[in-house]
C-alpha cells in the first residue's frame, strides 16, 4: 500500500454521519427517561395496591384480636425506603418494604382547619392508623394517603366511619 492509499482511508467522520449518531443517541435517552418514569409511575400504583391490602389485613386483625390486644398499622421511612408494620398486643406481627422507593407518600388529615399534610420522612414518628373492634371503623384521624411519584399522583381514600379505604 502508497502513502496515497493511506491518506485516502484515514479521512475521519463527516458532519453528517455526526450528526445521524447524536440524533440516534438523543432518541435512546428520551426513550430510557420515558421508561424510568413509567416504572416510578407504576411504582405509586403498585404501592398503593399493597397499603391498601396492608390496611385491610389490619382491620380484619383489629375485629378478630381479643379486647385487650391493640392492633394498628405503623407507616414510617428508614434507610430511604417506605416500610409498614402490623403491631398487635405491642409486638410486631408483619413488617414489609413498600415498593415506592423514589415516591413522596403525604398522610393527610383533612377534616382540620387548616387541612394537616405530613409528609413521610426518616426521622419523623411512624404514622399509626387503627381500627375499632366493635364495627372495624378507622379509630384515626388521617382520612388520605397520596403517593406521588415521576408524574402520577394515586390517592387512598380512607373512610373514616366504615374503616373501608379505596384507591381514587
Amino acid at each position: 500500500m502508497d502513502k496515497k492509499t493511506k491518506q485516502r482511508n484515514n479521512r475521519g467522520y463527516s458532519l453528517i454521519e455526526l450528526i445521524v449518531v447524536v440524533l440516534i443517541l438523543g432518541v435512546l435517552a428520551g426513550a430510557v427517561g420515558g421508561t424510568i418514569s413509567f416504572m416510578r409511575s407504576m411504582d405509586a400504583s403498585s404501592t398503593a395496591r399493597e397499603l391498601l391490602a396492608l390496611l385491610e389485613r389490619t382491620r380484619l386483625q383489629t375485629i378478630a384480636a381479643e379486647e385487650s390486644e391493640g392492633v394498628s398499622l405503623q407507616l414510617y421511612a428508614e434507610g430511604g425506603k417506605y416500610c409498614a408494620r402490623i403491631v398487635q398486643g405491642g409486638e410486631t406481627v408483619a413488617e414489609e418494604q413498600l415498593i415506592g422507593t423514589g415516591l413522596t407518600v403525604t398522610v393527610v388529615r383533612s377534616h382540620t382547619e387548616p387541612p394537616e399534610e405530613i409528609v413521610l420522612r426518616e426521622g419523623i414518628a411512624p404514622i399509626t392508623f387503627r381500627y375499632k373492634k366493635e364495627n372495624g371503623a378507622f379509630d384515626s384521624t388521617y382520612d388520605r394517603i397520596r403517593l406521588e411519584g415521576g408524574n402520577k399522583s394515586v390517592t387512598l381514600v380512607l373512610v373514616t366511619k366504615t374503616g373501608r379505604c379505596y384507591i381514587e
